[in-house]
């Protein structure tokens, strides 16, 4: 007869497993939806559209979490570096008064 501790220790190893798989799937899955995000922040912003720059920093901080999820360090100067370039092209934006192109 199983114990209530064996069986706890059962539950915890599934719920392992679902969370590893889940993991998995968010490492493998995550740069295509993040890639077709990009995609959409160049189009957005090759239409002079200030909003394709705030697409790119919701991007990056998505990256961000992609990074420290799949252990990708080496990614995170790159993520700094383009967070900071669209932080600082959005203001330069913003205070131009650029708009879209008809």
């Amino acid at each position: 007869m199983l114990s209530i501790y064996d069986m706890y220790k059962a539950a915890a190893q599934v719920r392992g497993a679902e969370k590893e798989a889940m993991r998995e799937t968010f490492v493998y899955g995550m740069p295509w939806v993040l890639s077709l995000i990009g995609c959409i922040m160049i189009w957005q912003v090759g239409n002079f559209k200030k909003f394709g720059w705030i697409v790119g920093l919701v991007a990056q901080v998505l990256w961000f979490t992609w990074i420290l999820a799949s252990e990708q360090y080496g990614f995170l100067p790159q993520n700094f570096l383009l967070a900071a370039l669209y932080a600082k092209n959005f203001w330069q934006w913003h205070k131009s008064g650029l708009e879209a192109v008809k």
